[in-house]
C-alpha cells in the first residue's frame, strides 16, 4: 500500500537482472525481465517523469501507477489503489492521476499496435559474456540528501522487484 514517506536505501540486486529502456522524452520506462534460463517473462512499465539527464546522473520521479506486460502481450494495470491513496494523501493531485492514467492508456495503445520499444527485440538481448562488472569511478557519490532534493529521484535508486516482477518497495 502507498506510504507518503519513502525511504531510499542501498541494496544489491538479486536475480537475473533487468534491462531498463527509457525512451527519450516519454513519461515511462520499460524494464525487461527474464527467468534464470533466459526465458523472457515480460515488460514492467514504470510510469514516471520523462528522464532528465546531466553529465553524471539521470533524474525522474515515480508516478505510482505501473503496468505489467506479459510475454503474451497482455497488459495488467498495477497499483491503482496506491495512486488513489497518493491523491488522498496529497502527494499527487486528481489532475496528476488523470494524466498518469492517460499515459498508461497510451502505453496500452503502443503495445496493442506493437510499436517500439516493445517491438524492438530487446527480449532477445543478452549481455556479452566477456563483460565484467563495472566499477564506480573513484569520485562517485551515491549519498542522497533529501534537503537538497528537487523532487526527483536519481535513476539507479534501488526499487525492489520480487521474482514475479512486482514492486516490493511499496
Amino acid at each position: 500500500m502507498f506510504r507518503a514517506e519513502r525511504a531510499m536505501r542501498r541494496d544489491r540486486w538479486e536475480g537475473m537482472g533487468v534491462l531498463k529502456v527509457a525512451p527519450t522524452g516519454l513519461p515511462w520506462s520499460v524494464w525487461h525481465f527474464w527467468d534464470e534460463d533466459w526465458a523472457f517473462r515480460g515488460w514492467y512499465v514504470n510510469l514516471e517523469d520523462a528522464h532528465r539527464r546531466d553529465g553524471n546522473s539521470v533524474f525522474t520521479q515515480d508516478h505510482v501507477l505501473d503496468l505489467w506486460v506479459g510475454a503474451d502481450r497482455r497488459v495488467r494495470w498495477k497499483d491503482e489503489d496506491e495512486l488513489e491513496a497518493s491523491v488522498i494523501a496529497g502527494r499527487y493531485s486528481a489532475d496528476d492521476a488523470d494524466r498518469f492514467q492517460a499515459n498508461a492508456r497510451a502505453v496500452e495503445g503502443i503495445v496493442q499496435r506493437w510499436e517500439p520499444p516493445f517491438s524492438d527485440g530487446w527480449e532477445d538481448w543478452r549481455p556479452n559474456p566477456s563483460w565484467s562488472l563495472p566499477s564506480l569511478p573513484p569520485a562517485a557519490e551515491w549519498d542522497f540528501d533529501p534537503a537538497e532534493d528537487d523532487g526527483s529521484i536519481a535513476a539507479g535508486t534501488p526499487v525492489g522487484l520480487d521474482s514475479a516482477g512486482t514492486d516490493s518497495a511499496h
